[in-house]
C-alpha cells in the first residue's frame, strides 16, 4: 500500500494555554508535540491498551478535551467529523461535512487537518476548502466557509491540509489563496473575515502562536516565505524568504528549526538596525543537517537536544551545533511525541513505545503491541493514556505505575 508522502506545517513551544492534561488542537497543548505530564514516568511503568474500536480513513490527529475526543476520517463517500468518549472509544456524534476526494496515486483517502477545541466549538477544515464551526455537544453545525470559491484557497494534490489556530477571538489558518490570502484570520464566533495576507502557495503547512524576540506572534510559513504576524491585526512584525519546506519548529526564544528539500535547518531572530534608525527582526541560519529528513515525524526538543527520524533510525542531536549525537533503529520508523521527558513513539509495525529522551542514548521502557501496522498520524496524549490511530482503527494505551 502506498501513503502520502508528507508532513504537516508549524510547530512552536509557547502558544496557547490550555488544560495542562489536555492535547486540544494540532500537536498538543503548546503546538509542538509536547506536553508537561509531570511524574507520568516516575519509577517503573507497563503499558496497557484499554481499548480499540473501528474507525474510517484518513490522516487528521486525535484533539483531546473535555474527557471526548475528536477526529476526522472518511466512511469512503462522505468525509466526517466524529466525537467519541475518552473512556470507552465510543462514537457521541458526527457531522458529515462533503463528499470524501477521491483516492489519488495509490493513496488513502480521507481529511489531513486536525480540529482545534475550543470551549464548547470545535473548528476545522475539510479536504475540499470546508471551514467550519460545530458545538462541542452535538456537532450541530455553527457556521461554515468555502476556502476554495470565497478566498481562492487552491487544495494541493491530496487537498487542503492546514490545523486551524485559535488566538483570542480570532480563527487563523494557512489558505494558500490568491488575492492576498495566503494567511487568513476569522472571527471564531461568527466565520467573517478579519484580515488577510501573503500570495504564496501553501502544501501542508499551518501557522502557530509563539511569545519571541518578546512579542506574541503567529508564525507562518507557505511553500519559499516565513513570517511573524501580529494576531489581532495581521501586521507583518518580520518576513525571510527560504529556501522551501513544509516544517517549522520554533524553540524558545530566538530559534527555529525548518525543514528543506534534504534535510534540516535552524535559524537565528536577532534585532539588527535598520534604514530609519530603528530596529528590525532579521533571520540568519545557524546550520543544516541532513541527519533528520522530512518524512511522517516531527522532531521534538528536550533540555538543549533534537530526536527525530532519518529513514529507519532515530537519532539524536545537539541543538547548538547540529552534530548527530547517537543513532538507533530499534524502534524502526516511527513517529513521537513527548511527554514527561519521554518519547512517546508509535512505530511503524504498530508498536508503542516509551523512551527516555536522553543524549546518553536509546533507552526503551516500555511498549506494547497495538496495531497490525501503524498510519502516519502522531499519537496524542491527556491524563496519563495516550491515544492513537492508524488506517482501520483507533486506540488507547493507558500508563500503568508498576510500584
Amino acid at each position: 500500500m502506498k501513503h502520502i508522502s508528507f508532513k504537516v506545517l508549524l510547530v512552536v513551544f509557547a502558544g496557547c494555554t490550555f488544560a495542562a492534561e489536555e492535547w486540544p488542537q494540532f500537536l498538543g497543548p503548546n503546538r509542538d508535540g509536547s506536553v508537561a505530564a509531570p511524574g507520568l514516568f516516575d519509577g517503573e511503568v507497563a503499558l496497557e491498551r484499554i481499548w480499540i474500536q473501528p474507525m474510517g480513513f484518513g490522516y487528521s490527529g486525535i484533539t483531546v478535551g473535555g474527557g471526548k475526543l475528536y477526529s476526522m476520517y472518511t466512511d469512503a463517500e462522505m468525509d466526517v467529523l466524529s466525537c467519541f468518549d475518552a473512556a470507552t472509544g465510543k462514537k457521541l456524534w458526527s457531522h458529515e461535512y462533503g463528499a470524501s476526494l477521491t483516492k489519488l496515486g495509490g493513496n488513502e483517502r480521507g481529511p489531513l487537518s486536525t480540529p482545534v477545541l475550543d470551549g464548547s466549538r470545535v473548528y476545522s477544515v475539510g479536504a475540499r476548502g470546508e471551514l467550519f464551526c460545530l458545538q462541542a455537544n452535538g456537532g450541530n453545525q455553527v457556521w461554515v466557509r468555502d476556502l476554495v470559491k470565497e478566498l481562492g484557497a487552491a487544495p494541493s494534490d491530496h487537498g487542503i491540509a492546514t490545523s486551524p489556530l485559535i488566538s483570542g477571538d480570532l480563527l487563523i489558518l494557512n489558505v494558500g489563496g490568491g488575492k492576498d490570502k495566503g494567511v487568513a484570520a476569522f472571527h471564531k464566533k461568527t466565520g467573517e473575515l478579519a484580515w488577510h495576507l501573503g500570495a504564496e502557495k501553501i502544501t501542508y503547512q499551518s501557522p502557530s502562536l509563539v511569545t519571541q524576540m518578546g512579542r506574541k506572534q503567529v508564525v507562518a510559513l507557505s511553500a519559499n516565505m516565513m513570517r511573524g504576524i501580529e494576531p489581532a491585526t495581521g501586521q507583518v512584525i518580520w518576513e525571510n524568504a527560504y529556501k522551501g519546506g513544509v516544517l517549522m519548529i520554533a524553540i524558545g526564544d530566538n530559534l527555529m528549526l525548518s525543514d528543506y528539500l534534504f534535510g534540516f535547518s535552524l535559524h537565528r531572530l536577532a534585532t539588527a538596525a535598520d534604514n530609519t534608525g530603528g530596529r528590525r527582526i532579521e533571520v540568519k541560519e545557524v546550520w543544516d543537517t541532513q541527519h533528520l529528513e522530512l518524512g511522517y515525524d516531527i522532531p521534538v526538543h528536550y533540555k538543549g537536544y533534537l530526536y527525530g527520524f532519518k529513514g529507519a533510525f532515530m537519532n539524536c542531536l545537539k541543538l547548538e551545533t547540529g552534530e548527530k549525537v547517537w543513532s538507533s533503529r530499534k524502534a524502526g520508523k516511527g513517529l513521537a511525541i513527548l511527554a514527561d521527558g519521554h518519547l512517546a513513539i508509535l512505530s511503524r509495525d504498530g508498536r508503542f513505545r516509551i523512551v527516555r529522551a536522553s543524549r546518553k542514548g536509546y533507552e526503551e521502557r516500555a511498549s506494547i503491541k497495538v496495531f497490525e501496522k501503524s498510519g502516519i498520524t502522531e499519537p496524542s496524549y491527556a491524563d496519563r493514556v495516550f491515544y492513537m490511530r492508524n488506517y482501520t482503527h483507533m486506540a488507547a494505551v493507558r500508563v500503568k505505575e508498576l510500584n
